[in-house]
């Protein structure tokens, strides 16, 4: 036998040609676009839009530029001079509150900042990252410059969004057609081009949830459920709704889970359950251990804010909670439009993403395999839609004594279990194209109305 002849090896590429090689992967261009697209939605709207939001913006701003100062936001403290120029200068978008950096009148029995119970997390987060963006966007305001951090917040949330689907097996155009949806959706797209700690609500249940699906499928371990718990609730306490979608969810696959078909590969019952139980501790703990903090460092009492106090109930009736059972089903219902998104159009679209949500959802847990993921998320986003305005008027009641209707916009952590069934229920073919379709129409009428 001949001795075997050594073959010869192909030269490798360079790494410049891996790296395009991998860029051009369909993939890698289809997060690159909806990147991309953040940026893009989240610049225009910031710089059509300069008037503040009538959602509190004005008392966002001053908790943000109070933290670019090192301050903590405490009970009883008034909103500050840069606070009221920003507010004179920008308006308000409400009729009264007039553009006019001569005029501070309309701020006139309104100094009280309401929103010192929201944790600081965001706004010192927000407020350094705007600090080092001031140059790179070539603008001295910090406001404007912390608008544009509500892209980062917006981007996080969407490519957690985006781990989460590919770790459920939905295809690169689902997760696009999404993804471009979720951006797209104007109370998203408000909460992200704003100061509020709104922008940290889908980036928090998405993050809770993707945690949860890597554990399950021993990617994680359980320590790391627990930081995304504290993380989501730390943004904004109502943030807890998208942990309670872990909850619901673990629970469920615990009860529908069969020992004999499921085996080794997928937690046991037991830990399924303990680590909802973990969930629900870490949310009360992290909840509560605030709470005190606020209330320990208060200049105040809590009936000083006027919203406490003039919102005082004497008890909460099942008829009232009945007809808050439907206030955030799904969380996209009913957002405030600006006004150049205040057209026929832009309408439509908001109302039929509603129903493509509720239809997805309601439809993958009928129709989803048995006991499925698919399922259990399906059941799971119904659910906790429906418990997020009676759960947080029993919340405001039990802690603060006040009753108001709660906007569908606080159920914004619940939006990712809806977004993965919308992705998940999109089998085939035609599905897919079709929601596609309907979410390129949804960017174009988007941009189109911003570049206006």
């Amino acid at each position: 036998m001949s001795p075997r002849l050594p073959t010869t090896q192909p030269a490798g590429r360079s790494p410049w040609a891996r790296l395009r090689g991998a860029a051009a992967q369909p993939e890698v261009l289809a997060v690159a676009a909806l990147l991309v697209l953040v940026v893009a939605v989240t610049a225009l709207h910031v710089r059509a839009y300069q008037r503040l939001s009538p959602i509190d913006e004005l008392h966002h701003v001053d908790y943000l530029l109070k933290a670019a100062d090192g301050q903590l936001l405490r009970r009883g403290d008034v909103i500050g001079p840069e606070t009221r120029r920003e507010g004179a200068c920008r308006g308000v978008d409400a009729p009264g509150y007039p553009a006019d950096c001569d005029d501070e009148s309309w701020l006139v029995g309104r100094e009280f900042n309401t929103e010192e119970i929201q944790p600081p997390a965001y706004y010192f987060l927000t407020a350094w990252t705007a600090r080092l963006l001031r140059p790179v966007l070539g603008t001295s305001s910090l406001v404007a410059a912390g608008r544009m951090v509500g892209a980062l917040w917006m981007a996080a949330g969407v490519a957690a969004l985006w781990v989460a689907l590919r770790m459920l097996g939905a295809s690169i155009l689902a997760r696009l057609a999404v993804g471009a949806l979720v951006i797209t959706t104007p109370v998203v797209l408000h909460a992200s081009t704003t100061v509020t700690n709104d922008a940290t609500a889908f980036l928090g249940g998405a993050v809770a949830l993707l945690a949860a699906l890597a554990w399950e499928r021993h990617r994680l371990p359980a320590a790391v459920v627990v930081l995304a718990v504290v993380f989501a609730v730390s943004l904004r306490l109502t943030n807890f709704l998208g942990a309670g979608v872990v909850v619901l969810y673990l629970v469920l696959r615990a009860l529908w889970r069969d020992d004999d078909r499921d085996g080794p590969t997928e937690p046991s019952r037991r830990s399924y359950l303990v680590m909802a139980a973990g969930v629900a501790a870490t949310v009360v703990v992290t909840g509560l251990a605030w709470v005190a903090l606020n209330s320990a460092v208060a200049r105040v009492g809590p009936l000083a804010n006027p919203n406490t106090f003039n919102q005082q109930a004497s008890g909460i009736s099942l008829d009232t909670l009945l007809a808050e059972s439907w206030g955030a089903v799904p969380p996209t219902r009913d957002p405030y439009l600006v006004p150049f998104l205040q057209n026929n159009a832009v309408r439509a679209i908001v109302r039929a993403t509603d129903w493509l949500l509720l239809g997805a959802s309601i439809g993958l847990a009928a129709l989803a395999r048995r006991r499925s993921p698919g399922e259990a998320l399906g059941v799971t986003a119904m659910v906790c839609a429906v418990a997020t305005g009676p759960v947080l008027t029993v919340s405001n009641y039990v802690f603060q004594g006040a009753y108001y209707p709660i906007p569908p916009r606080y159920g914004l952590s619940v939006l990712p279990a809806f977004a993965v069934a919308l992705a998940l229920s999109l089998q085939k073919t035609w599905a897919r194209v079709a929601v596609a379709s309907f979410a390129a129409v949804a960017v174009v009428l988007t941009l189109l109305a911003e570049v206006r």
